[in-house]
């Protein structure tokens, strides 16, 4: 049986666009099979996906936009962790109502 534990934890946001911003990742986390190191990364907002860049590294995952109806003071990465791998689950916008929620 698997154990999920849904974690929270602030990230460092900057607004570049309405499509594209940055965060700050503190601990090694993982998107769609992909270790992120720690640091900050930008983070594009496509159609259908969400890709992080950090130097030469990229990833990228399938996601959708929803709307939540109320505006988050904060950019927030929301964490499941699965067999001991802290994986991002969702992005809530800081400064928006959208969040981002990540196959």
């Amino acid at each position: 049986m698997k154990k999920f534990l849904t974690l929270f934890m602030v990230a460092g946001l900057s607004i570049l666009s309405a499509q594209t911003f940055k965060v700050d990742l503190f601990q090694p986390s993982y998107l769609a099979g992909k270790e992120l190191q720690p640091g900050q990364y930008k983070v594009e907002q496509k159609a259908d996906k969400v890709v992080f860049m950090r130097g030469g590294q990229m990833a990228e995952a399938a996601a959708k936009a929803e709307s939540t109806g109320k505006k988050f003071s904060t950019t927030t990465l929301i964490f499941a962790v699965r067999d001991g791998k802290q994986q991002i689950r969702e992005i809530r916008l800081g400064g928006t109502d959208t969040k981002l929620v990540l196959d």
